[in-house]
């Protein structure tokens, strides 16, 4: 029942050996779930491999078993595996031994280190292969099996004899280096001391002391040759030049990768920055030769990778010293590089910024170092050093032939580029020799690389002032001497330079696989297919900047990227790219970087910036970058912006606030401009507020941003004073004008990108001409008419922007055209230097002409919307008729104008329509908007006779409509807003990826291999639905859906909700089976003939042309019985309708007809015209306007129906969904004449007859009543009836009635017993099923005590319970039996440690608000937070946790688990009295939890009388207590306002009273009030200058006291901010300067009665005008009960 928290882990103890590890033997470790080995890569990396059991670096060697402890030691390295106790945190290797420890789960071992604790400790191989710490439980990716690798002792022996003789000792080492002090002048062993003959040499004693190899290395250099053989011997060998060049080299100091990436907020990048080029054998020593200091501040590692591959962190490696370094290498092939870092950086006490630089490179030199052993592989370096020179293209040729490596490192400034180097390694595609020096030069090549990772360090500000002049460039549009000046010399908080600090190269590395590009944390990784494009094309081609720009953007977006725009921030760095290499505009992806799709996003209901698509929001960064910098209207915006966000960074995390990072943002952008840009931001949807807005991507967060944190960055950005900037919204490269690159030619458009600006351009920009313009309306569009300006905007009276375009014509939102129209908006043209002109309309100005054809273009308009009335409110797009009454009437009298031309009203009959059509269009409720809890099908518009529906293969169809669910679909929400994935009924299939001209499937069971459609609307009531490309029905293909154009008829579709249809399917079958219940058999009683007269009858084609015997005459002839008498239908062509003809039957009040059999008999004799095919309708509309009547059809009939004369027709049983008073039989063949295209007929008569039931009743149900078996039994008959295409509403509302009727009279035979069990077994409130789950409903719908007993272990068992919603106040009390001494969660932490403590008795302090994320503790005012592996209060709002509640996962009814983290965190009852926090799977009691839900508050007013109070929900005052808010202050005065039996919700109040404890009673409805006080739920520190309920002095004086600034932002000493406590009121206003407000209760007094001199007040407290309490009132005026009061 519980299936997602019970599910265990099984497994088939056969296929596993379930041995487990013994001391002394050797196991290839096998893990579960990956079907891999453990392994090694490199001294110390771990991680899961390919299995290969003869493999050393996959066997294990297993020592000093202990029970469940043990040790083991890699068998290639000697070393010995060693865990971590963080959760994700990486295992590896170390020289010491460590103890680790097993746990044998069903045949599998999980493994983690002995002395840890963590239950996330067990080794474990994540989705990229890494060996990390995570939980075993219900995890096989976590469990292992010991698989022995037979071993005699002999070969043990050797092995182990092996690996630890490549220790070299201490003692050995010393020898070694006094050897070579003696032989050498210099550390780095390149100088001899002495000259002597080569045998002179080989006689010496300390050349004798050392190892061959370093005896081969002292005989080079005596010989000054250096000539070596290759590795590989059949390549050539490598010249004493060459080879010299990588045995001895300077090698240059760079910083730490991390802690700059923490510094400065971005990706560590590579420590691949002093490659070798020396490989080593296995098995092995390699002699490393140190000169000069490594100085305090620095490291020095040797590191290693093997094959294609990578370093990772600067210190794994083996740590080097100066003078001589012995170092074994285990691994053939091992590729060497030295990491020479300096901690550049200091980033404890989160110092970021140019405040972590500490140390500077400059002031650590190159060291020379010198390695023997091995062999040489080479790498290429382009910048060189003091020793050798740069490489250049003949360098890389003679290195390509020599190197025997997978890879050829490319060495450049910035980047270092480690791409195979042959075919072989690419898994089918070509090598980077194939490309360098063939193809395309390697200088040419590195220099690109390099120059993109310098562009993008330009704008992020982090070069020195020599590299950002030398190449920042000039723009050809700015007078500025740089595109991107250099900040260092600012002279302010933001002035940086880390030209000495922070220089590191970034990695570009082939993958293979899936991969495509990517960016990751230490390197941009590119797939072997797109070499031709990074490597081959990159020196001469725009596109080929895109790639890597975008993904080294990736790890620089750091300091400007929030949740959701991952692949939007990134793309700044790439369009800035394109316009440094010059040959390119910038990339709009087609059309949609476009400014008139920000606009589309702008005017769509609910919108946000995450509405806009990735391309309209990366224009919105790279448009700043051309106004500040390609313009030079601040040079130093960008490296300032970084500055500031490195300083002061978006707050990022799951819960996200929107004022920490969105506006945040926007106030960062407007200080590094010193321009106010709202009105940028506000057109981009900054400033919408959001709700628990879903934002994904690569990591996802719920975004929350009310309007007061709006307004209050607002109001921060205007107190600047900042000049107003607006232009910067116009600006572009997408006009399609000649624009000048700064290499002085002309760019190219780029790619796919289209024009899609027709002003704006930065080409142009500063030059356009003052604008002229006028603008003309066309339903939601705008037409300027002019010339000049950059753009185009329209400001309310607030001068806050509703609409902007760079195109003159484009669409408004309704909103804005109500604006318009009212005269509360204006249309302006946009200059460069942000001033605007107003553009007058058309119409003010117009000839009579003009406005007829502007009244004539709004009718249309506005018939267009009122076409799409939908009175069922079932079509997605239509609108409900209820909301037209008023539009339709300024329709009516605007087209009366038009038509009878009267000139004299166009203008007001335009506007007075206008205002009602944009007032239309505003009210959102007026349209039929998706609901995604709803069933629906789908009509295509090019052929309405077909709907979509699924066929047995999953392919998506369009045929015409049968009554089945294949053609009934759901549309689930996405995590992308506007896009869902459509699922079909029959199936539960979700529709896949669409491809164009191809067959679509639905075959996907689950979201993840599902599509993302976008629902777009096409207009007029036409959706479209589009991934890409559109479903589509192809009638060239047999109608199948496939991908095509949205623009085409067949690819859009009428979207109408069928749910009442799904509802009534299902009612249906549920009333037959009650009806089977109670009933043996229902049959035919007959058929009763329905008594009609001449007055029942009625036709819309009676004849009356000529004075014939076909002449109408009267009905009668149609009840007359006669069949000489006949009605003919009218067939003269100027009075014959222009419809089928029919003729309707009113079976009059009361006497609706369902259930019928239609008769009638054809003409006597003469030309018989007879029916050949006839619909039967039916309506319970008025008639008395038959041309306004709505008819449902009931059935068509086109067989049997007699030819000859005199022959008398009776039709089978007609049943309709619903009894209708108006039958009609319209005529749809005939086979006399036709009129105007519709067939005449004749009938001699016509009639009903009303088919009767009788029903049979089971034994026991005799007491029911027949009647209501058989009314039930029709209202189903006729519900099965209905078509899909049919409005199902009122047929589902006849059944339920009958439905019901028939339920209610079958309970009743058992009602009491029922009845009492309901009492007795079943409960309600938190923690029970809710009463709208399908299992409550079981039990409701029972009507026999054994359907009620067979339907309550469901119920007992329902997942579906009822859980705390937003604003709930509630207890959490361990279930009965566990803890009961102390049963309630408490307010505070245990004494001695940080645990929620749990307490006996239900009072104030066991009070819980719920947020709908977060617990707040009323007792304490704290929020309950994770504390590892506990749960404790904290006053800091928790971050990524949020709290939800789940039915308990072992069953006990009533009881809720509660998780607090996403993953599964659980809250324990230990039972100390405290909180644990647990993992896995909460089966114990301990996890078990009742909900009590709070009904009232307590709230104590004090001695004093008052009390402040704050809640977010509406809470009723009891008897006795007052409450105030205050409307104004005014010099020393808060004026108090009464609020009278409930507070609103989040309203602040002063409460009065006598002292003692109140109970507020939580709930009731009551509207927002104007109020100053504002208030808080949890304890907060408030930085706004604010008022606090005080009673200060002597005696006490009660007031609003200035809040002390005792405090900082997370409560500790400071001055900026105070602590208001929970639930409690503060007064936030500022400039008063008095130390306390005094209360003004207003002028309201009234005289009150005395006895014996002193107030009667009936009990009431009575104080003097400031707030004391007064015992004995004498003469003056005093406060009671909140009123004035004079004695």
């Amino acid at each position: 029942m519980r299936k997602a928290l019970l599910s265990l882990l099984c497994f088939v103890i056969s296929l596993f050996s379930v041995a487990q590890p013994q001391s002394g033997k050797v196991y290839n470790l096998k893990n579960v779930g990956k079907g891999n080995s453990l392994g090694i890569t490199s001294l110390f990396k771990v991680i899961g491999v390919t299995t290969n059991e003869d493999d050393l670096s996959q066997q294990w060697y297993v020592e000093s078993v202990s029970g469940s402890t043990f040790s083991m030691r890699n068998l290639a390295s000697g070393f010995y595996l060693q865990g971590n106790n963080s959760t994700s945190g990486a295992w590896n290797l170390v020289s010491a031994k460590v103890d680790l420890e097993y746990t044998n789960d069903s045949g599998a071992f999980a493994i983690r280190q002995s002395d840890h604790t963590n239950t996330h400790g067990y080794l474990h191989i994540d989705g990229s292969g890494n060996a990390v710490s995570w939980t075993y439980s219900g995890n096989n990716n976590t469990l292992w099996q010991f698989e022995e690798v037979s071993y005699t002792q002999d070969q043990l022996d050797k092995v182990l004899n092996s690996v630890n003789n490549l220790v070299v000792s201490n003692e050995t080492l010393a020898a070694y280096q006094t050897a070579l002090n003696a032989l050498f002048a210099d550390k780095a062993c390149t100088q001899l001391k002495v000259s002597c003959t080569e045998a002179e040499m080989k006689s010496n004693a300390n050349y004798l002391a050392l190892p061959a190899t370093l005896q081969q290395m002292v005989l080079k250099v005596l010989a000054d040759s250096w000539e070596e053989a290759n590795g590989d011997q059949s390549k050539q060998k490598w010249d004493s030049d060459y080879a010299k060049k990588y045995r001895v080299q300077l090698y240059e100091p760079y910083n730490e990768p991390e802690a700059a990436a923490k510094a400065l907020k971005i990706n560590a990048h590579t420590n691949l920055n002093n490659p070798t080029g020396i490989y080593s054998t296995a098995q092995s020593l390699m002699y490393v030769m140190v000169e000069g200091e490594i100085k305090d501040g620095a490291s020095l590692y040797l590191a290693s990778y093997i094959g294609h591959g990578k370093l990772g962190g600067y210190s794994e490696g083996v740590e080097l010293k100066s003078g001589l370094n012995v170092v074994p290498s285990y691994f053939a092939n091992s590729n060497y590089c030295i990491n020479y870092v300096v901690h550049t950086f200091d980033t404890s006490d989160n110092k970021s910024g140019k405040a972590a630089c500490k140390r500077k490179l400059s002031d650590y030199p190159a060291l020379k170092i010198h390695i023997e052993g091995g062999h040489i592989n080479g790498y290429y370096n382009k910048v060189g050093d003091a020793l050798y020179s740069p490489d250049k293209n003949a360098n890389w040729d003679y290195l390509e032939a020599r190197a025997t490596q997978t890879d050829l490192t490319v060495l450049g400034k910035y980047i270092t580029l480690q791409f195979p180097l042959n075919d072989a390694d690419t898994e089918g595609y070509k090598g980077l020799a194939n490309y360098l020096n063939d193809i395309v030069n390697v200088e040419d090549a590195i220099n690109e690389w390099d120059n993109v990772m310098m562009w993008e360090r330009l704008l992020m500000g982090v070069m020195d002032k020599t590299t950002t002049e030398e190449n920042a460039l000039k723009s050809p549009y700015s007078s500025a001497p740089y595109v991107i000046d250099y900040i260092g010399n600012n002279g302010d908080a933001y002035a940086c330079d880390y030209g000495d600090y922070y220089n590191v190269h970034g990695l570009s590395f082939g993958v293979g696989g899936n991969s495509y590009m990517y960016g990751s944390w230490d390197h941009c990784g590119y797939h072997y297919s797109t070499m031709s494009g990074v490597i081959e094309s990159l020196p001469t081609n725009a596109g080929s900047h895109w790639g890597p720009g975008h993904e080294i953007g990736h790890q620089h977006q750091g300091p400007l990227n929030m949740r959701g725009l991952t692949e939007v921030t990134n793309n700044l760095f790439s369009n800035v790219v394109l316009w440094y290499y010059g040959e390119s505009t910038s990339r709009y992806n087609g059309d949609e970087g476009a400014l008139s799709n920000v606009l589309k996003a702008f005017n769509t209901q609910g919108s946000d910036f995450f509405t806009n698509n990735i391309w309209a929001q990366t224009h919105m960064y790279y448009k700043l970058f051309l106004y500040y910098h390609v313009l030079g209207k601040n040079p130093k915006f960008y490296p300032v912006l970084f500055e500031m966000l490195r300083q002061d960074p978006m707050t990022i995390e799951y819960e996200q606030s929107g004022a920490k990072s969105l506006l945040h943002f926007y106030k960062k952008c407007c200080l590094a401009s010193g321009e106010d840009l709202t009105e940028f931001f506000r057109a981009h949807g900054f400033f919408r507020v959001m709700k628990d807005r879903f934002v994904g991507d690569y990591s996802n967060a719920n975004y929350n941003m009310t309007q007061e944190e709006i307004d209050a960055a607002i109001a921060e950005v205007k107190a600047l004073k900042y000049p107003e900037n607006i232009a910067v919204l116009f600006i572009n490269d997408a006009t399609g004008e000649t624009i000048e690159s700064h290499k002085g030619d002309n760019l190219d458009f780029y790619g796919e990108s289209t024009i899609c600006a027709e002003l704006g351009s930065y080409a142009s920009f500063a030059t356009a001409t003052a604008p002229e313009y006028t603008y003309s309306l066309s339903g939601l569009s705008i037409t300027m008419e002019g010339t000049g300006g950059i753009g185009f905007a329209i400001y309310n009276e607030n001068n806050e922007i509703l609409a902007f375009s760079d195109k003159k014509s484009f669409s408004v939102s309704a909103d804005a055209l109500l604006q318009l129209t009212t005269g509360q908006a204006r249309v302006v043209a946009m200059q460069a230097n942000s001033t605007s002109v107003i553009c007058q309309n058309i119409l003010e100005n117009a000839s009579t002409e003009q406005l007829r054809t502007e009244l004539a273009s709004l009718l249309g308009s506005a018939e267009a919307v009122l076409n799409l009335r939908d009175a069922t409110g079932t079509k997605v797009g239509y609108y409900h008729s209820a909301y037209m009454t008023s539009l339709e009437e300024a329709y009516n009298t605007a087209k009366y104008v038009y038509d009878s031309s009267n000139e004299a009203s166009y203008l007001s009959a335009y506007n007075g329509l206008l205002q009602e059509y944009s007032a239309f269009l505003v009210n959102t409720d007026a349209k039929i908007a998706l609901d995604t809890d709803h069933t629906y099908i789908l009509v295509n518009k090019a052929y309405p006779d077909r709907l979509m529906y699924i066929d047995g293969d999953n392919n998506v169809k369009a045929q015409a409509v049968a009554n089945s669910y294949a053609y009934i679909w759901y549309f689930e929400p996405s995590d992308t807003e506007g896009k869902y994935y459509v699922k079909n009924a029959a199936t539960s299939t979700y529709v896949g990826k669409i491809s164009r001209g191809s067959q679509l499937y639905a075959s996907a069971t689950e979201t993840k291999d599902a599509e993302k459609y976008e629902l777009r609307d096409m207009g007029n009531g036409n959706m479209a639905l589009i991934a890409g490309q559109g479903m589509h029905c192809s009638s060239s293909q047999g109608h199948i859906i496939v991908g095509w154009d949205a623009d085409s008829d067949a690819t859009q579709w009428t979207i109408v909700d069928v749910q009442a249809y799904d509802e009534l399917y299902k009612l249906a079958a549920k009333t037959e089976a009650l009806i089977d219940a109670v009933a043996e058999n229902i049959t035919e009683a007959g058929n009763t003939k329905v008594a009609l007269t001449a007055d029942d009858y009625y036709s819309n084609a009676t004849y009356t042309a000529q004075n014939n015997s076909d002449k109408f005459t009267s009905y009668s002839v149609l009840c007359d019985g006669k069949p000489s008498t006949y009605f003919h239908s009218d067939y003269n062509e100027s009075t014959a309708p222009n419809e089928n003809h029919y003729i309707r039957m009113d079976m009059g009040q009361g006497n609706a007809l369902q259930s019928f059999k239609l008769n009638y008999t054809t003409r006597e004799s003469g030309n018989v015209y007879a029916l050949t095919s006839i619909a039967i309708d039916g309506s319970n509309s008025d008639a008395s306007d038959p041309s306004a009547m709505e008819w449902n059809t009931i059935a068509n009939i086109s067989s049997g129906l007699p030819t000859a004369n005199n022959s008398a027709y009776t039709s089978s049983h007609l049943i309709s969904d619903i009894p209708y008073r108006y039958i009609r039989m319209r005529v749809l063949g005939a086979n006399g004449g036709k009129v105007k295209g519709y067939p005449y007929f004749v009938l001699s008569e016509l009639g009903l007859s009303k088919v009767d039931y009788t029903a049979q009743l089971k034994e026991e149900y005799t007491s029911i009543d027949k009647s209501l078996v058989t009314e039930a039994y029709k209202a189903k008959l006729g519900a099965e009836t209905l078509s899909l295409t049919e409005n199902a509403q009122e047929a589902l509302a006849f059944l339920q009635t009958k439905h019901d009727a028939l339920f209610n009279a079958k309970r009743s035979v058992y009602g009491e017993q029922l009845d009492a069990l309901m009492e007795e077994r079943v409960k309600t409130g938190l923690g029970y099923p809710k009463q709208t789950s399908a299992e409550y409903i079981a039990l409701l719908e029972a009507t026999t005590v054994e359907e009620f007993n067979a339907a309550l272990p469901a119920y007992k068992s329902c997942d579906d319970i009822e859980v705390p919603q937003p604003g709930t106040f509630l207890r959490i009390k361990a279930i009965d039996g566990w803890n009961d001494d102390a049963p309630y969660l408490g307010s505070k932490n245990s004494s001695g440690n940080s645990r929620a403590e749990y307490v006996a008795e239900a009072d104030a302090s066991t009070i819980f608000y719920f947020d709908g994320a977060q617990l707040v503790s009323y007792g304490s005012g704290n929020y309950l937070v994770d504390n590892n592996n506990f749960l404790g209060y904290n006053g800091v709002k928790p971050s990524g946790a949020k709290f939800t509640f789940h039915a308990a996962a072992n069953d006990k009814f009533g009881a809720c688990n509660i998780s607090f983290k996403e993953g599964g965190r659980w809250l324990y009852v230990n039972q100390n009295n405290y909180t644990d926090a647990g993992n896995g799977t909460p089966t114990a009691d301990g996890y078990c939890f009742n909900l009590e839900a709070v009904t009232s508050i307590p709230v104590n007013v004090t001695a004093v009388g008052y009390a402040s109070f704050y809640s977010p929900v509406a809470v009723a005052l009891p008897e006795g207590l007052n409450a105030f808010r205050v409307s104004e202050t005014t010099g020393k005065y808060a004026k108090m306002e009464q609020i009278a039996g409930i507070i609103p919700a989040n309203t602040g109040v002063i409460l009065q009273g006598e002292a003692k404890t109140y109970d507020l009673t939580v709930g009731g409805e009551a509207d927002a009030v104007e109020n100053l006080l504002s208030g808080t739920v949890a304890s907060e520190y408030i930085s706004t200058p604010s008022y606090v309920l005080s009673a200060q002095g002597t005696p006490a004086v009660i007031g609003f006291y200035k809040a002390k600034l005792n405090k900082d932002a997370n409560g500790g000493e400071g001055t900026t901010h105070f602590l208001n406590n929970a639930f409690k009121a503060y007064l936030p206003v500022d400039g008063h300067n008095v130390r306390c407000l005094v209360f003004d209760f207003g002028t309201e007094t009234s005289i009150i009665e005395t006895e014996n001199g002193k107030v009667k007040t009936e009990n009431s407290a009575v104080y003097d005008l400031v707030g004391r309490r007064v015992q004995n009132a004498q003469k003056g005026i005093f406060i009671v009960n909140g009123k004035k009061v004079v004695r």
